[in-house]
């Protein structure tokens, strides 16, 4: 197939549209349910006030504002896939936002002060009350809803895959903060399902204890990346040709068009962090120091890749075992004292580098 021919077959795939709109003429869609907002993705908006401040004064000021990207639905609605933190910022500000959770009006935002304009200190869009002075006057609210905002379309007969490729490519940049949170985005598009699947998973009460995941970290989707991590790293070797973050994005994809596949893994996740945390409790995933005897240090991607996985792609045969139990706690004990395990963790060493040995080692290392 020539370069011309593939070029005109995918553009019979990517079919966009772009408008001109006002923010007045966004706000009414959203209210009219014409604009959705995933709530899902809605759990991922976290925009600092100081960023929310930053977004509201580039409108004021008549700053350009990057494109929002919609997806045209078969119900001719449009779902928004790029642009969360701004339009949410928006509509809190504007009083006009509904909880994810609740449908519930959230209460408006109020703004910081600003380089160029300073008195949007407690600036709110309409005050607390009567007398409440720090508000936008009817003019500014006027001025701020004819600001016009570039609206691009992904339409019809454009695909969900289409969808999520457009997405990464937009956030490749980092309008996200990180990878995982792009990621997470992209498989609440591809396959909704699967995303509640793999939530549920990052609330298990045997994987929090083994993971150790802090409060910090399930801020920054931590919690999502290592079950992400997991499925990924259990049904498929890894392939050093890819980028690590590229390979965990093509193959959780994968996995998501098979719910038979995510079921399977699903249960294997259960079975191995049921059995982890039997054995060593919050420790499984620990380092075990030999001569202080005792478990020691955080969970790194070293324990993911070659203890949990390992575990996991041998977890049939091991609960097969008189005692399965005792059977992982030794190796896990006497895994951190081989020397490759020093070489998988040695500065230097790339992430490519590293899966391409970790998770072979692992699976041979837990082979009863």
């Amino acid at each position: 197939m020539s370069l011309q021919t593939e070029i005109d077959k995918a553009r019979v795939q990517v079919r966009t549209d772009e408008y001109g709109m006002s923010i007045g003429e966004i706000v009414r869609m959203y209210e009219q349910k014409e604009l959705i907002i995933n709530p899902s993705f809605q759990r991922l908006f976290r925009w600092e006030d100081h960023q929310k401040s930053k977004f509201i004064e580039s409108i004021l000021l008549g700053i350009p504002i990057p494109p929002i990207f919609v997806f045209e639905t078969r119900a001719g609605e449009w779902e928004l896939i790029d642009g969360l933190q701004r339009i949410s910022t928006i509509l809190e500000f504007m009083g006009l936002l509904r909880d994810a959770k609740t449908n519930r009006l959230r209460p408006s935002s109020r703004l910081n002060a600003t380089s160029y304009l300073p008195s949007l200190s407690e600036m709110s869009w309409a005050g607390r009350d009567k007398d409440d002075q720090k508000k936008f006057s009817k003019p500014q609210q006027f001025e701020f809803q004819r600001a016009r905002l570039n609206v691009q379309i992904l339409k019809r007969p454009s695909d969900v895959h289409t969808k999520f490729d457009l997405f990464q490519r937009l956030n490749s940049g980092g309008s996200i903060a990180t990878p995982q949170e792009v990621r997470n985005c992209a498989v609440i598009m591809v396959n909704e399902k699967f995303f509640r699947v793999l939530d549920d998973l990052a609330n298990d009460t045997n994987f929090s204890k083994v993971s150790r995941i802090t409060e910090a970290g399930e801020i920054k989707q931590k919690k999502l990346e290592f079950v992400m991590r997991f499925f990924a790293f259990t049904k498929f070797d890894f392939d050093p040709k890819y980028d690590v973050e590229e390979f965990i994005d093509k193959h959780i994809i994968e996995i998501a068009d098979h719910e038979d596949m995510y079921l399977q893994i699903k249960e294997t996740f259960l079975q191995t962090f049921q059995l982890l945390f039997a054995t060593a409790g919050a420790d499984a995933l620990r380092r075990y120091d030999r001569q202080a005897r005792r478990f020691i240090g955080g969970v790194g991607q070293v324990a993911l890749e070659a203890v949990a996985v390992g575990v996991a792609r041998n977890i049939d045969e091991i609960i097969q075992l008189p005692d399965a139990r005792r059977f992982v706690l030794e190796r896990i004990k006497s895994f951190w004292s081989e020397e490759d395990i020093k070489n998988f963790s040695a500065s230097g060493v790339t992430g490519t580098k590293r899966l391409s040995e970790t998770i072979p080692y692992g699976e041979d290392y837990f082979e009863p």
